[in-house]
């Protein structure tokens, strides 16, 4: 089956569409005569002229706004020109903008290098050229255009290869699923032939024959399986995560409450912690505690008295989730292929299973932004620890 893929269209929004970028400068000085000599010298610019009268509204203005550059007299009453740089480059959001001082006072070498220590690029003592000072504005103010053109580009770049993702995972999906029903048609059919064979024709077979029935059978359901379990590993691995407030605790004891189900004859306790919450994608969440609990539902089963607990701990100050189980476990030597697709480390014969679960857990947990990893000891039981971040760390889908 072939699938068309369209290069995404990274084109530029229509220029005539949008106003014309003018970049913010901020004029900060005590002196409004100053404040309109600046503009003045600068209004050919065409750019956006904010001022402020002292530092401590130069900071107010810094944290609403982006600058291409911040021209400061350095003599100011309260907090000067130096301290206002200096808070200006503590902050994550303003301290890579442009600082040009500019001082009549402040004139000697000490002055001059402490200014350029505290981050300025440009230090001009006055009278002020203005020719120069407006192509050295100028020369930061293309950068800044420049800059965000580039930004632009980039948001636009991010959103076509966001669609073109989806497109390929909307298309890998409905591959899937459309491969699998055509596969589970004939495994149904040959399951159905076989017990119908079983059911009315046995008095006309040998052992021999019914147990080649029994096997032919026996594979097309464990195909069957290993298709519905494909299709969920796909469904771990492609689209989008629904954030939600998730009660772990709840999906848990559902789960807990189905799996005797299929063996109403065994003695299991189960330990579920209270109010237990994760933020996440409620099914996928599901469906890795479904195989977590599957999974040791399983391998306790020869266990006269299983024990299964889910709970929460914390390690290395971190908090994590548990599944815990008294059953099997296994050889921690091959702890590194428990979550390879396909992997067993459990004979056939001993435990039923695809080896695809603990696979699809784990793309579960790493699409949540989280880990998981398993401690066991052979006979001896096994817990699968699993972390999930908090709803500020979630990773976009």
């Amino acid at each position: 089956m072939a699938f068309s893929v369209s290069m995404p269209d990274f084109a530029a929004p229509d220029a005539a569409k949008e106003p014309p970028y003018k970049a913010n400068i901020l004029l900060v000085d005590d002196q409004p005569e100053a404040l309109l000599a600046l503009e003045a010298i600068l209004e050919d610019l065409g750019q956006n002229l904010v001022k402020a009268r002292s530092g401590q509204e130069a900071l107010w203005r810094l944290l609403n706004e982006d600058y291409a550059a911040i021209l400061m007299d350095v003599q100011m009453p309260g907090m000067d020109g130096f301290e206002t740089a200096a808070l200006i480059r503590d902050r994550d959001k303003s301290r890579h903008i442009p600082i040009i001082f500019m001082t009549a006072a402040y004139r000697n070498e000490a002055n001059i290098f402490r200014g350029y220590a505290v981050g300025a690029v440009d230090y001009i003592v006055k009278p002020i050229v203005p020719e120069i000072l407006r192509s050295k504005v100028a020369m930061f103010v293309e950068l800044a255009k420049k800059n965000e053109m580039i930004q632009r580009q980039a948001a636009l770049l991010r959103e076509a290869e966001q669609r073109e993702h989806k497109k390929q995972m909307d298309d890998a999906m409905a591959f899937s699923h459309a491969v699998s029903h055509d596969l589970r048609a004939p495994l149904r059919h040959i399951e159905s032939f076989g017990q119908i064979l079983l059911e009315s024709y046995a008095d006309r077979l040998d052992e021999h024959g019914r147990d080649l029935i029994r096997r032919m059978s026996g594979a097309a359901k464990r195909m069957t399986d290993l298709i519905e379990a494909m299709l969920k590993l796909s469904k771990a691995t492609q689209g989008e995560i629904n954030q939600d407030i998730v009660n772990l605790s709840a999906l848990a004891r559902d789960i807990a409450a189905e799996l005797p189900r299929s063996d109403p004859g065994r003695k299991v306790e189960f330990s579920i912690e209270d109010g237990l919450t994760a933020t996440g994608d409620p099914d996928l969440l599901r469906l890795a505690l479904e195989n977590l609990l599957g999974n040791a539902w399983k391998y306790t089963r020869r266990k006269r008295t299983a024990r299964i607990e889910f709970g929460k701990a914390e390690q290395n100050g971190s908090a994590v989730y548990f599944v815990r189980d008294n059953g099997a476990g296994f050889d921690m030597r091959h702890a590194d292929k428990l979550f390879l697709p396909f992997s067993r480390l459990h004979a056939r014969g001993e435990f039923e299973g695809t080896g695809i679960g603990l696979a699809t857990v784990q793309r579960i947990i790493r699409r949540h932004g989280g880990r998981i990893w398993g401690e066991g000891a052979v006979d001896k039981g096994a817990a699968f620890f699993f972390s999930l971040p908090s709803s500020a760390e979630l990773p976009e889908a």
